[in-house]
């Protein structure tokens, strides 16, 4: 009974010291140098809510917003939470297959975000009238554009993963309960009314279906987005098209420089970096074009404003359009959030800015995927549209 009584004891003891021993970890880590490197982890990817930090006040203090504040900002602050954050998500991806966050594994590893699969299947419809309404605006907006300022407005349609890979979409989806979405009443309504369309995404589709995406990856297996190589590729179109409108020998992308690598740039693996895994997924093998805008002399840039969703991103934070474009060109970011060449500051836009620019460029372009085309135009489309109807700061 004794012998039985000191094991329990010797267990218990056991139990606790573990137990201090684990609480004491963060601590151990920043002031130890062997945990600090055992333990270190690379800095934590994606967006994470800001944490408010109220001044100290009695009201402050009474309510608990000072504590709870001061407490958030020491979680954040915490050396090891990194190291913590991404084990925590790789026992749950390794043992429960589950990816804590808005993404989902289909078939073979492919991942997609799990809004653009419910927009492929027709759950996020906008609806008929608003569709019809909103391309009629773009219509009159694009035929006044060129009336009074000889400006092309092109409508451009980014891919979407679960359109160009949609045989990899997990199998819980019946692909034969797919109804037509915002994507197929959208671009039959723009063809109706004659409006000028660069479809992408149809385009992308067709080219995963014939390549296999064996020579260059389109849309990679660890991104939402396209690739670095086919955004590149898009931004040739876009230019080539312009300039087939204007006349103009413009500026093309060289496609003789190839660099083949496992190593991802920009957001080619943009869900597998926000999964915050502590083991890399397997990566594919990437194509990136080098020196593709090298043979400019004598050609045209034209000024191009670009308004757009994540997409049109992709393609100004690597800079391929400073590139290729004029220097008047500008990325409208959601259309609120102004981007300028050479400038690193988000400016936000206003009515005056939106002439000014307007009158300048050689086209518009809208460039959104189907999943983004349910807030298609983030306003530019009602508020131009309302403008060019009252004649507001169009004067010649």
């Amino acid at each position: 009974m004794k012998l039985k009584f000191e094991k329990n004891q010797v267990i218990k003891g056991v139990c606790l010291t573990l137990l201090v021993l684990l609480l004491m970890i963060p601590m151990l880590k920043e002031h130890s140098p062997i945990l600090n490197r055992e333990l270190n982890a690379s800095a934590l990817k994606g967006y994470f809510e800001p944490i408010e930090r109220p001044a100290f006040s009695l009201k402050n203090w009474w309510s608990g917003a000072f504590q709870n504040s001061r407490e958030e900002i020491l979680k954040r602050d915490l050396g090891i939470r990194s190291f913590a954050f991404r084990v925590n998500n790789q026992l749950h991806h390794a043992i429960l297959k589950e990816i804590r966050t808005n993404y989902i594994e289909g078939k073979d590893g492919y991942l997609f975000g799990k809004d653009y699969i419910e927009d492929y299947m027709g759950f996020r419809y906008v609806g008929d009238n608003n569709m019809r309404y909103q391309t009629i605006q773009i219509k009159y907006i694009s035929d006044k554009l060129k009336e009074l300022f000889d400006v092309e407005l092109i409508v451009a349609i980014a891919p979407s993963k679960a359109y160009v890979l949609k045989e990899k979409l997990p199998q819980k989806y019946d692909l034969n309960q797919k109804v037509d979405g915002n994507y197929e009443i959208y671009l039959a309504e723009l063809e109706r009314l004659d409006i000028k369309v660069l479809d992408f995404n149809k385009y992308l589709t067709a080219q995963v279906k014939e390549t296999g995406e064996k020579e260059h990856i389109l849309m990679p297996k660890l991104g939402i987005h396209w690739s670095e190589y086919a955004a590149t590729l898009a931004a040739d179109s876009i230019t080539n098209y312009i300039g087939q409108l204007k006349e103009k020998d413009v500026v093309r992308v060289n496609q003789d420089e190839i660099v083949k690598t496992t190593k991802s740039r920009n957001q080619d693996e943009d869900i597998s970096e926000s999964m915050n895994l502590l083991y890399p997924l397997a990566s594919q093998k990437y194509s990136y074009l080098e020196n593709f805008a090298r043979d400019t002399i004598g050609k045209y840039k034209p000024n191009i404003v670009l308004i757009g969703d994540s997409f049109g991103w992709t393609l100004w934070s690597k800079e391929i359009p400073h590139k290729l474009w004029g220097e008047e060109s500008l990325f409208l970011y959601y259309y609120y959030n102004l981007w300028i060449p050479n400038e690193h500051d988000v400016q936000k836009t206003n009515k005056e800015m939106l002439v000014t620019y307007a009158k300048k460029a050689d086209a518009i372009v809208l460039l959104y995927t189907p999943m983004t085309m349910e807030s298609w135009g983030s306003g530019f489309i009602e508020r131009f549209y309302t403008m060019l109807k009252k004649e507001e700061g169009f004067d010649e």
